[in-house]
């Protein structure tokens, strides 16, 4: 499988990013707590020290999450999770060794999931223990890899993790198309049962050390609170991606309504888009919300006075300090700028498949 991965000129596996806001242009909210990370210096170890200290955090977090969400993940990623070796599978490098082994990486990017394998850029212990947690989510996600050889040369690859997507088509005459679709979904759901593992653990201080992904974050604790906690839980954990997308498509009574929502949360990171964006997704929300109260309203032994409030409510641990709703703050122009989820590219370049985030 690996050997025809490489053939195609895909990775075997998709990594997912984190990044930090510096700024500038290309990396999304994650503004660091100065406070927090000034007032430990004893919480600054070697990098060494540092992979010790994530291997515990990582294999802590596998084990939470298949405890949590066995039933979602199915026998197939169950037994994935497993069979990895997971303490094994993380490092922790300094800043420049990370940038150095991974040069494609934009400058505010401080961890990622590669090939089964975790990797954080070394730096406050709060910090560190964020991002293994949120990277170590990313691996406990439903992973999927087909590759498919046709008799005219083409080729085709899918790769699943969470509810990402990245589809890679080549032609016979050996040119690539690449199409990634629900990275931003993907990644605030990440980044939601992130910050709840991390509540869950008391780690109040990792879950605060740094933002990232807010807005997408706040939509996807939304979106749970309108459909189903399980809804979600099935689309991540277990890769049953078409419930989900169902049940938004009903309640808009509209059938590109999922598509619709996950381009424009990938348009939240791009400021000239961002407010079209958000008056999109908006409307969307508020028409599920809507159905859905009329659904519960409906329903024999509804609660009486049911509102909207109480369906569109996430958790204490959904909702980033000094943010109101959970929808998230600051917008920076991330990875997948202008909504471009499934776009195709060409010969050359980025697959579409980059490091998860």
């Amino acid at each position: 499988m690996k050997e025809r991965l490489r053939e195609l000129d895909v990775p075997d596996d998709s990594g997912e990013e984190k990044r930090l806001e510096q700024g500038g242009s290309g990396e999304i909210s994650g503004d660091t707590d100065e406070r927090l990370l000034s007032s430990s210096p004893e919480k600054y170890k070697s990098a060494d020290e540092m992979t010790e200290y994530g291997r515990d955090i990582a294999e802590n977090t596998k084990q939470d999450l298949m405890a949590r969400h066995r039933e979602q993940m199915g026998e197939e990623n169950v037994k994935r999770l497993e069979a990895h070796d997971t303490r094994g599978q993380v490092e922790v490098l300094d800043y420049q060794e990370f940038h150095d082994r991974f040069p494609n990486a934009q400058p505010g990017v401080i961890g990622l999931y590669h090939d089964g394998k975790v990797y954080a850029v070394n730096g406050h212990q709060d910090m560190v223990n964020h991002t293994v947690t949120h990277e170590t989510t990313h691996l406990c996600a439903h992973k999927e890899n087909t590759f498919t050889e046709n008799q005219d040369g083409s080729k085709q690859c899918l790769y699943a993790s969470g509810l990402l997507r990245v589809e890679t088509n080549v032609d016979p005459d050996g040119v690539r198309h690449v199409g990634v679709s629900n990275r931003a979904l993907n990644e605030g759901l990440t980044e939601m049962y992130t910050m709840r593992e991390l509540a869950s653990r008391g780690d109040w201080q990792a879950a605060n050390a740094y933002q990232a992904y807010s807005p997408q974050r706040g939509y996807c604790s939304r979106l749970e609170g309108i459909l189903d906690p399980g809804k979600l839980e099935d689309a991540y954990y277990g890769g049953r991606l078409d419930g989900l997308k169902g049940n938004v498509e009903r309640l808009t009574g509209d059938p590109g309504a999922f598509d619709r929502i996950s381009l424009n949360l990938s348009a939240l990171d791009n400021p000239e888009q961002a407010a079209a964006a958000r008056e999109a997704l908006e409307n969307d929300f508020m028409a599920m919300t809507e159905a859905r109260f009329a659904e519960l309203s409906g329903e024999e032994g509804a609660p009486a006075g049911f509102g909207a409030s109480e369906i569109t409510g996430g958790t204490a641990a959904d909702i980033p300090s000094g943010e109101t709703g959970g929808i998230g703050g600051d917008l920076g122009a991330g990875g997948d700028t202008g909504g471009r989820d499934g776009d195709s590219g060409d010969t050359g370049g980025e697959t579409g498949n980059d490091d998860d985030e």
